[in-house]
């Protein structure tokens, strides 16, 4: 199994990640500091934990520098870049997509979520990774290509039809009733 599939790559890969972000996707550090500066600002918690995590944390940084999913470079000022590349950028994206979950409102705003799709053919893989995940993030199967939530998810049915490949071909309605409605919510335990 490569070093960077665990919980510690992870972390360090979304640590960039959002670390990177105020930096214009670019985290830039002083120049040649110690990788124990570079893992507290991107680690949480990093100085918190026993030497032998934090060696398991130095060796994952390090095995994922060598599989170049982090770049790390001079920059000018004598500073030093720390950046995901091209790959590191996707498995943060990945990363994202398997830990995605939609947070729930205290109250049902009375609106029906339903996603509507008709993908082709070609996609037989990707059908099955967007049923998955719609089951996942807690959508009932109405119909064969119509799925029900009731609370507000387009932010991540967007994203999950991006990362998918998938976005000309879904369709999310927001509807106020629909015939049976009751059962499901019932289902939901949303009155």
């Amino acid at each position: 199994k490569a070093p960077f599939s665990n919980q510690i790559a992870k972390n360090i890969l979304k640590g960039i990640a959002l670390t990177a972000v105020a930096g214009g996707g670019v985290l830039l550090l002083a120049a040649l500091p110690g990788l124990g500066i570079v893992l507290k600002e991107i680690f949480d918690g990093y100085d918190t934990l026993r030497p032998k995590e934090r060696h398991r944390v130095r060796t994952t940084y390090e095995a994922l520098r060598r599989a170049r999913l982090v770049s790390v470079r001079q920059a000018p000022g004598g500073k030093v870049a720390i950046t995901l590349t091209t790959a590191g950028k996707k498995k943060v994206l990945k990363y994202r997509f398997e830990d995605m979950e939609i947070i729930k409102p205290k109250t049902w705003d009375q609106t029906w979520r339903v996603a509507i799709f008709d993908l082709p053919k070609r996609y037989g893989r990707t059908r099955n990774l967007w049923r998955g995940k719609l089951k996942e993030l807690g959508f009932v199967q109405l119909q064969r290509s119509v799925w029900i939530y009731p609370y507000p998810c387009r932010d991540e049915i967007d994203f999950v039809t991006e990362y998918c490949g998938i976005s000309p071909y879904v369709r999310l309605l927001e509807v106020s009733a629909f015939d049976g409605s009751e059962a499901y919510e019932e289902m939901f335990t949303v009155r």
